[in-house]
């Protein structure tokens, strides 16, 4: 358990949230094990809708939309997987699976029992979005740092031809 509190206070999904608060979250976690390509979730699971919170390991998200079929990696212990769905879907379809791509841990925080909280102590539910919107934006300025830097390699070459 040492272990995943380290994670957990490493993450911006908790960061704002107090002691006691962590707990509360704690208590709601389940651990699970998982090898190399076993399906974590998948659409109709009745894991479909949990958030997934990478201990160890490497995950594959397959994201199905009106968009397309897209693969986003999940490496970094503390990342999370499956934030759309657990914030309540998409305006759009959206179908994920979940693979783990080596041997793996997750933590799973069901969603139902989550929103249980919203009566008891909407404070942190509030503080826990709000982390899982900060989690959100630094994963789209790291995106966007990429997508920048070869940008930046491939327009020279553009430019030659």
């Amino acid at each position: 358990m040492t272990q995943i509190r380290n994670i957990l206070s490493k993450s911006p999904l908790l960061e704002a949230l107090s002691v006691e608060e962590i707990e509360v979250v704690l208590s709601m976690l389940s651990a699970r094990n998982v090898n190399s390509g076993d399906v974590i979730t998948k659409p109709r699971d009745e894991h479909a809708d949990n958030l997934f919170i990478l201990v160890h390991g490497r995950i594959q998200v397959h994201i199905e939309s009106e968009e397309g079929l897209n693969s986003i990696f999940v490496v970094n212990p503390g990342d999370l997987a499956g934030i759309i769905t657990f914030s309540g879907r998409s305006i759009s379809p959206i179908k994920v699976t979940v693979v783990a791509l080596e041997t793996t841990q997750v933590l799973s925080l069901d969603r139902t029992k989550f929103e249980c909280l919203i009566y008891t102590n909407p404070r942190l539910m509030y503080r826990f979005y709000q982390g899982m919107v900060r989690h959100t934006h630094r994963m789209m300025r790291h995106f966007n740092s990429i997508v920048t830097t070869l940008s930046e390699q491939i327009s020279p070459a553009v430019a030659e031809n």
